[in-house]
């Protein structure tokens, strides 16, 4: 009980550390002159991203000793490294970032990393270098990067654990084949490292060792040592801390000839990277990686490798059966996390993995060691590894032009807990009814994976930014109304969290994709999307969406009120309005419309602009929501779709006071998050920031 309340105090003292700085309401958007360290690797692009340790603010000491803000630098005048200290103008916000239901949940990633702010250089203004100094990894990856070499992001993942040179292209082939997992330095590369040291080392030293020395002491020591220093080397990121920890406690036991369960160990390592990092706890890798070694444990524990299992069709065997075994029973945290799992994972994990601990990662870390020293013989070692990667990558590409991936809906975190421990059923000795308890504990998933029929129908306002997209969907079927913004990074909404949701929630391809009207903000990522879906119908306010037109779709109707065909006026003005209603409760969405539209609409369909809910137009801009307009529609909900403090800052103040003087429920993206309408009778409402991650999400 003890141990038990020492931890969650140390766990609030960190959670309490991590947020009790916080940007100063006066700063935000300002100019800064920020002084700060270099604190992650940085390579040469056009945009540069990277995390800076704070020291001083308008030339202030900061009271924490370990603010970081996430740096954005597009177009920069030189290339930082690591370690340097520099005098930058930035302007900065709070950690925040997108909250929906799917997708990568990049505030909570910026908290784990004791992120407290984002922000972006000035462009008009030119960083000073304060002190020069680069670290040995900054210096090492620069060195690196001069080689002439074809895959130098894979070789520096492989060596320096750094990923950033790894492309969009890069990362979709590790993950549809299921080995993403090998370009993130753990346990089984420092396994490796310290083994082969373990195992070598005596060789080397057998001839000029005595007696009574003890040689597999000495190897123990020097491999853990080696294993530290490749940690290290790697940044000590999660999962190398993690590996990097247990083999610490491995060899600290063997030294002192103790013997230690591995469960116990495991929870041991367990405990002190909790210790050592708390917050890691909100990375998906913490979870992947503790789970991963505690099946290993108990594929051994059913199959245990014995003196016996002599030979190499036995030792073949033993490492099939791990493999397979392995990746089956990863399949309900792989699935959960990531909303997919890879048919052709065992064939391209047993393929891979030997090439890549036993081959590449020994050569390159020769490589690198021989670097400063003999630039000539670490190419000629770096060469041979670029070649073994571009046949693997040949590879594993041929493999995944199968059907590698299987997408799988999003069930609640119970559902996969009872998955997972159907199969781990299998696996344990037989007792009676054994099969039937493993087919029934996976039954509540299969059900997710069958079509549904309901009255029930959702609409899921998303949160893009200074944007607006939203997905309405009844009987697994679905259409998109607008689609965010894109930016020239190639990041966009449709790939970030459209595609997600349909995918994640099991919903078939949209029918419609309707656009309001052609902005960026509404329609920049239609590209993307469509390609995607390109039987989907795409409606915009420049073709088919003109008023008076109507549709049946899923016994919903579907009125197309604005605007009227050969309507000149701005791009705004001639926004598509669409009106979705199931004879009981009905949406409008208004996309940018301004005050002379609205009050056109409210003069020619009066009547069929009452709506339950109202997508407001333009954002809250001071230009809509008229009051006539508002008291014609006189919804029960407004939503507003915004971007956390956006330049215009909508919604403007008195904008929102005419939806609350009568007496209408506001609801902000930028606040809330995601909003979820599910309408059958009545009209229930979920946020993301208040009802799935109230802690992170909504106390920052």
């Amino acid at each position: 009980m003890t141990g038990l309340i020492t931890g969650m105090l140390w766990l609030q003292f960190n959670a309490y550390h991590a947020t009790n700085w916080t940007l100063p309401s006066l700063l935000i958007s300002k100019t800064l002159q920020v002084e700060g360290q270099v604190h992650t690797l940085v390579t040469p692009d056009e945009s540069l991203r990277f995390t800076l340790k704070v020291h001083k603010i308008n030339g202030l000491n900061i009271k924490s000793d370990n603010v970081k803000v996430r740096i954005s630098w597009h177009q920069p005048a030189f290339i930082p490294g690591q370690g340097q200290t520099l005098l930058m103008q930035l302007r900065l916000k709070p950690a925040h970032s997108l909250a929906n239901d799917v997708g990568f949940h990049y505030q909570q990633w910026l908290i784990s990393k004791g992120i407290r702010a984002t922000g972006y250089q000035v462009s008009q203004l030119r960083p000073k270098i304060i002190d020069d100094s680069i670290s040995w990894r900054q210096s090492l990856l620069n060195t690196l990067i001069e080689l002439n070499l074809k895959n130098k992001g894979w070789i520096a993942a492989l060596t320096l654990g750094y990923r950033g040179l790894l492309d969009t292209q890069d990362w979709t082939l590790l993950q549809h084949t299921g080995v993403a997992h090998l370009v993130a330095i753990s346990g089984l590369h420092l396994g490796i490292v310290a083994s082969l040291v373990f195992l070598l080392l005596p060789l080397c030293l057998a001839p000029f060792s005595r007696k009574q020395t003890n040689l597999r002491l000495i190897s123990a020591v020097f491999a853990t040592i080696v294993a530290c220093l490749y940690s290290f080397l790697a940044g000590m990121s999660l999962p190398t801390l993690r590996a990097c920890l247990m083999l610490v406690l491995v060899s600290v036991l063997m030294i002192y000839a103790k013997h230690l369960g591995l469960r116990r160990l495991i929870i041991c390592c367990c405990a002190l990277v909790l210790l050592v990092s708390p917050l890691s706890i909100l990375t998906a890798s913490f979870w992947l990686s503790f789970y991963a070694v505690c099946l290993i444990g108990v594929i051994l524990w059913k199959w245990p490798v014995t003196s016996q299992s002599g030979g190499n069709w036995q030792r073949f065997l033993i490492a099939a059966r791990l493999q397979l075994g392995l990746c089956i029973l990863m399949i309900p945290m792989v699935a959960w996390q990531f909303g997919f799992i890879s048919l052709i994972s065992p064939l391209a994990n047993f393929l891979a993995v030997p090439l890549v601990t036993l081959i590449m990662v020994p050569v390159c870390l020769a490589g690198l060691c021989l670097l400063p020293v003999y630039p000539a013989g670490a190419q000629y070692l770096f060469g041979l590894v670029d070649k073994a990667i571009t046949l693997g990558v040949k590879g594993l590409s041929y493999l995944s032009e199968s059907v590698a991936v299987m997408q799988v809906p999003a069930p609640p975190l119970a559902v996969w807990f009872m998955m997972g421990i159907g199969l781990f059923i299998c696996i344990i000795p037989a007792f009676k009814w054994r099969g039937l308890i493993a087919v029934l504990l996976c039954v509540p998933f299969l059900s997710y994976l069958m079509p549904v029929f309901s009255e029930q129908w959702r609409i899921e306002v998303l949160d893009v930014g200074q944007g607006a997209a939203a997905v309405v969907s009844r009987n697994g079927k679905t259409i998109v109304i607008d689609t965010g913004p894109s930016y020239n990074s190639g990041f966009n909404m449709a790939d970030a969290v459209i595609l997600p949701l349909i995918q994640r929630k099991g919903l078939q391809a949209p029918d419609y994709i309707f656009i309001t009207h052609h902005d960026m903000d509404h329609d920049g990522s239609l590209r993307p999307l469509s390609t995607h879906y390109p039987d989907a119908k795409v409606m915009s306010n420049t073709d088919s969406c003109v008023h008076g037109k109507q549709l049946k779709w899923q016994s919903l109707t579907i009125r197309l009120l604005w605007p009227p065909a050969a309507l000149k006026e701005s791009e705004n003005n001639r926004s598509c309005v669409i009106h979705i209603s199931d004879g009981h409760h009905s949406v409008l969405f208004a996309g940018d419309i301004e005050r002379k539209s609205e009050l056109e609409l409210v003069e020619k369909t009066p009547i069929q602009l009452k709506a339950d809910i109202l997508l407001v137009p333009h954002h809250g801009s001071k230009s809509s929501s008229s009051t006539a307009f508002i008291q014609r529609v006189m919804p029960e909900f407004a939503v507003f779709s915004t971007g956390y403090l956006n330049r215009w800052q909508f919604p403007r103040p008195e904008v929102v006071k005419r939806y609350k003087d009568n007496h209408i429920v506001t609801l902000n993206t930028a606040k809330t998050g995601q909003i979820s309408f599910i309408i059958e009778r009545t009209i229930k409402v979920k946020t993301f920031r208040k009802d799935t991650l109230p802690y992170w999400y909504a106390n920052q």
